[in-house]
């Protein structure tokens, strides 16, 4: 496992020790290393995929003023290194922490906006006696936390770091768990662990003698336009991001669902590989969930070395300790399952692989819509609508079809647009308003403390002033950066496996942002309004007709969706697993929930409502988390089945 943490005193001397715990929460293998200087202390674990650039140890520089742990990869090295020369830095090493360094001293804040790839970091400026933290401006696949104390600043690439520091006890934060059963996660800079926050994708974060600020504008932008001469630079873009993403002392495998985006990645790489590529891909036994042969179709046009496997029994829930313990801070996407499945078989082959995640939210997800917004907010004459509907209420008309298209308007017009997508978002996830799970799933005492809508400040913060770029960015950063990146990354991670998203390369993602949305949703005005459009239209009529199987273009969207209904209603008939079980006599005793409307949400279950199926693993995937985590935390993690953790 790889990662960075650091401890900031402020009364008095980092204790050697406080290092040494936290650096055992990275595994036991060998690598690990840290800098120690009275107050600060900062350490590392890094599985170097080019060994001559990747260093190990965090870098101090000539005079000793400046310290950096990174953890990832910076694609553009060799780009920058070269400026910086030409600007008079002359490297010491080929150390790509050196170049992050010189790179923070020439351009200050700003340098972030320079480093392209997959990452989190830490400098420790010791002349101003400052921290800076930040990662990747936009994938966010690696995260960065931190703590905020009277006497100290700690922060970590994970959370466990930051739990063995001896400086904090795992609690849960219950003035998020409203959010976290509403959407199946917490948002930056917000945690489901007390007193520990997030930093933001494309945010630097400084601490400085206890006083912590923010600098944003790093991440997305939607101007100017791309013009329309240029849109064709999108096929030398993405073979420029794969031929980055391609460099390592070892082949990585690449993970082939059948998909459009995964198999534009195969495509590409073959293009740019002399041998064959080495694909990976997971199925179900389930025919209309179980897209492999999808998955052949591609390995087979482009001759790949293919492997495949099969994931068919509910006893495939049995990893949830385990995957629990990878993610940290729990995100209830089902597809976790299979994921720590595909990253463990993947590991036996490989230590890197290459994902095919980014394009689905970059182009903007048909699984809300964003378009038939951005259409809605420019039709002529929204404006004055606007102004219309102050002077009616859905109450002065008698014909009930008006008062819904009132009402339909209203929500068009008048809400916030972020938590108009995170009201959609909890309706994927199977919260349905008329059900209303997660306040009839909480106790009083949480209900009460909830504040009445999600906070999406932070993620919004900077140059973003169109609604339609505020939707993409909250749909990348919440189901993707801290949903779909992450819950692979977590994964991953655990297994010392890293991650490597080509579609997610700066220059790339700049430039789809920037492309006129008429190239993101392809059709009429009427198709657009009605989702008959064609998705991710300019990566289609570019580089998927023309470079991949007929098959794989006509293939409808399926997604990597598991059968976790029939898994998890397997798994609770065979377990018998009720309310009293499912808590455990500490959660009961915590009186976090409604354990009588629990039980009616099994029984529902065990009738085959399967809708209840996915209430039921977000509150299976907690129950675990809060056993592992805040009951019997260790560092070596779980070493039990999740059966055997029940029955405990």
């Amino acid at each position: 496992m790889e990662g960075i943490f650091g401890i900031l005193s402020f009364n008095g001397r980092v204790e050697q020790q406080q290092l040494e715990d936290m650096t055992q929460t990275l595994g036991p293998t060998p690598g690990a290393e840290y800098y120690h200087d009275g107050q600060f202390g900062m350490g590392m674990k890094r599985l170097p995929l080019i060994a001559k650039i990747q260093a190990t140890r965090p870098f101090v520089n000539a005079d000793s003023s400046l310290c950096v742990a990174l953890n990832g990869e910076i694609n553009n090295y060799n780009e920058l290194r070269y400026t910086l020369e030409g600007s008079g830095y002359q490297s010491t090493s080929d150390s790509d922490m050196e170049l992050v360094a010189d790179l923070y001293l020439d351009k200050g804040d700003d340098f972030l906006r320079e480093l392209n790839g997959m990452f989190t970091l830490a400098i420790w400026d010791k002349q101003r006696q400052e921290i800076i933290l930040a990662q990747d401006r936009y994938a966010g696949i690696r995260q960065l936390y931190y703590l905020q104390l009277p006497g100290a600043f700690i922060f970590a690439s994970g959370i466990r770091p930051i739990l063995s520091g001896g400086q904090v006890t795992p609690e849960v934060d219950m003035d998020n768990m409203m959010e976290f059963f509403s959407i199946g996660r917490v948002l930056p800079p917000r945690c489901l662990f007390k007193g520990i926050r997030k930093v933001v994708p494309g945010q630097v974060l400084k601490c400085r003698q206890g006083e912590l600020s923010v600098r944003h504008g790093f991440g997305f932008s939607f101007s100017p336009e791309i013009e329309k001469e240029n849109i064709h630079n999108l096929e030398e873009l993405f073979s420029a991001s794969m031929e980055r993403n391609l460099t390592a002392d070892k082949p990585p495998v690449f993970l082939l669902s059948g998909g459009l985006d995964s198999s534009l990645n195969v495509a590409i790489a073959s293009r740019l590989h002399d041998r064959p590529l080495d694909t990976i891909a997971i199925g179900f036994g389930d025919e209309a969930l179980d897209e492999s042969a999808y998955a052949r179709v591609v390995s087979e046009h482009f001759r790949t070395n293919h492997h495949e496997y099969t994931l068919e029994s509910s006893d495939t829930l049995e990893v949830l300790p385990q995957i629990a313990w990878s993610q940290e801070e729990p995100i209830s996407d089902a597809s976790s399952v299979p994921s720590y499945h595909l990253a463990r078989l993947a590991k036996n082959l490989t230590d890197v692989v290459v994902a095919g995640d980014g394009p689905d939210h970059l182009w903007g997800r048909e699984n809300f819509l964003l378009e038939r917004y951005r259409l809605l907010h420019y039709l002529p004459g929204l404006q004055l609508l606007r102004r219309l509907l102050t002077r009616y209420s859905e109450a002065s008309l008698t014909d009930s079809r008006l008062r819904k298209i009132l009402q339909r308007l209203r929500q068009y017009t008048n809400r916030d647009i972020a938590n108009l997508y995170l009201e959609a978002l909890a309706n994927v996830l199977g919260n349905p308003p008329s059900l209303e799970f997660a306040p009839r799933l909480l106790s009083a005492s949480l209900k009460n403390r909830w504040q009445g809508k999600i906070d999406t400040s932070d993620l919004l913060a900077g140059d973003i002033h169109d609604n339609f770029g505020r939707l993409v960015t909250c749909d990348f950063l919440v189901d993707g950066s801290f949903g779909v990146f992450a819950k692979f990354g977590k994964v991953a991670a655990e297994h010392s496996l890293l991650v490597r998203e080509p579609h997610l390369d700066n220059p790339l993602v700049d430039f789809v942002n920037r492309l006129p949305s008429r190239y993101k949703v392809g059709g009429s005005l009427w198709q657009r309004l009605n989702d008959a459009c064609e998705k991710k239209y300019l990566l289609r009529r570019n580089l998927a007709y023309k470079l991949l199987p007929q098959t794989t273009i006509a293939k409808k969207k399926g997604g990597f969706t598991p059968p976790i209904y029939q898994w998890m209603y397997d798994y609770f008939n065979k377990n018998n697993i009720n309310a009293d079980v499912l808590l455990g006599s500490s959660l009961k005793e915590a009186d976090f929930f409604d354990t009588a409307y629990i039980s009616d949400v099994i029984q529902e279950f065990r009738q085959k409502s399967f809708r209840r199926g996915i209430h039921l693993y977000v509150l299976l995937l907690f129950a675990v988390w809060y056993r592992v985590y805040i009951l019997k935390y260790s560092i070596t993690g779980p070493s039990v089945n999740l059966t055997e953790l029940l029955t405990e």
